[in-house]
């Protein structure tokens, strides 16, 4: 089978990317040739497809002639059209895998899509194909103005970028595409949610039921930090080391506390609405030492909350570290502390330290509350509330046998749900699903 799999960026930058890869890799360990369809971009793996991939651009940091092209291409880009036609007569794909291909490459390979007679499938990483603002969430809360179509309350909110303009941008692609065109909605045969929570959210903002099928990112579990015991009755049983919890060292950041307190880990971008600075403030009704990974626009006020609420001694800002660095500090953690104030689709954080039997405190929302309330509701605390934060942190550390047991439950529901074999076995079901003879390819029809 052939696939092509569109998605803007073809690096690895997020969590999207990440899945983007991980299926990738998927397919072609099971025979399948997948071909990518991106923008250029400085950091892209290489591949023999780039000589179809569109221009590159920078909407934050664009030209005047960029700015004044960026409104047509993301509403609609011929250039995105044509050189994807030329790739698709190329390799004659049986299926179009689509994840995020708003704003840089824009929803016109669809055109393409339909006029070859080539089924879609799309998996959904955000809330941009329901409301200009992608995560919803703006000014530091949720927000879901936009429901029924009002898509002008992103613009009055400056939902996007806190910008009046860029909102503005965003509410119109969003009216061109869904309320106009139906674009999406037309050339998609069927929506995948990696969350039951982002499913429902669909629905609730009126995408049928029956375009949307619930299949969880994949996830490897790891037991390179466990020990195995068996149980009366001969099963296995995982549990966490029992050697002390003490990160590695060379980490970086500022020198940390060298007390017998016990280490907590949290990891990710540092922008708002990971809700970092909620973390930092229940650090001082918390007696232990938190390594906090990762890089982003707000690291220097977070480093300045670090001081202004007198926690320097608990608090460790390490900057970006290699996944495998962020593993070494998971494994000597207590438990791993996600303390999101978005609708988390279905976050890695938690994925991979449930995989690795590490015990998870996270905020009760979006994707993370299912997550997590799978394994320990107590180990829930309302967004952006840091006493709460503080309490569940508190409730894990205080019975560290019942936070190893709920690192154990975890990484048993993530091998359940998020078994790599049986994620491609799913996959792959939904293409056959799909897919039909397809029309054939006219090399001599050159439309626009």
């Amino acid at each position: 089978m052939k696939i092509i799999v569109a998605h803007k960026y073809y690096y690895e930058k997020a969590g999207a990317e990440r899945y983007v890869f991980d299926s990738i890799k998927l397919l072609e360990n099971s025979g399948h040739e997948v071909i990518p369809f991106a923008m250029h971009h400085p950091k892209n793996k290489q591949t023999p497809w780039s000589k179809y991939f569109v221009s590159y651009s920078d909407f934050l940091h664009s030209s005047f002639f960029e700015k004044f092209r960026i409104p047509f291409r993301m509403i609609y880009s011929w250039e995105a059209k044509k050189k994807f036609r030329a790739l698709v007569k190329e390799t004659k794909p049986d299926i179009v895998h689509i994840h995020n291909i708003y704003h840089h490459i824009s929803p016109s390979i669809l055109d393409v899509c339909r006029e070859y007679g080539i089924p879609v499938v799309q998996t959904i990483h955000d809330y941009k194909m329901i409301c200009p603002n992608y995560m919803l969430f703006s000014n530091g809360n949720i927000d879901e103005s936009c429901k029924g179509g009002a898509y002008w309350h992103d613009v009055l909110n400056r939902s996007v970028k806190h910008s009046y303009v860029k909102s503005a941008l965003a509410a119109l692609e969003m009216h061109i595409h869904h309320a106009l065109l139906k674009i999406y909605e037309k050339n998609v045969q069927i929506f995948i949610m990696p969350s039951h929570f982002v499913l429902e959210k669909f629905f609730e903002f009126g995408v049928p039921k029956e375009k949307m099928i619930y299949l969880p990112y994949p996830m490897d579990v790891n037991f390179d930090s466990r020990t195995i015991r068996r149980s009366a009755n001969g099963n296995e049983i995982h549990i966490r080391d029992s050697s002390p919890r003490h990160p590695p060292t060379g980490g970086g950041g500022s020198a940390r506390n060298d007390s017998e307190r016990p280490t907590i880990l949290a990891f990710g971008r540092l922008s708002e609405e990971k809700g970092f600075d909620v973390l930092i403030r229940a650090m001082r009704d918390v007696d232990a030492h938190v390594d906090i990974i990762g890089d982003g626009p707000l690291r220097k006020k977070l480093e300045a909350l670090v001081r202004s609420e007198g926690v320097s001694e608990k608090v460790t800002l390490h900057g970006f570290l290699p996944r495998q660095r962020i593993f070494e500090y998971m494994k000597h953690s207590a438990c791993v502390v996600v303390p999101s104030l978005w609708y988390e689709v279905l976050p890695y954080a938690i994925l991979e330290s449930y995989a690795h039997g590490t015990a998870v405190i996270a905020s009760n929302i979006g994707g993370m509350k299912e997550l997590v309330g799978h394994v320990n509701p107590e180990y829930l605390f309302a967004p952006g509330e840091s006493a709460d934060c503080a309490r569940s942190i508190a409730a894990a550390l205080m019975h560290p046998d019942a936070a190893a047991d709920a690192g154990e439950k975890g990484r048993l529901y993530v091998r359940k749900e998020c078994d790599p074999n049986i994620h491609i076995q799913k996959l792959l079901d939904i293409y056959a699903r799909r897919m039909r003879k397809p029309l054939p390819l006219d090399k001599d029809r050159e439309r626009a």
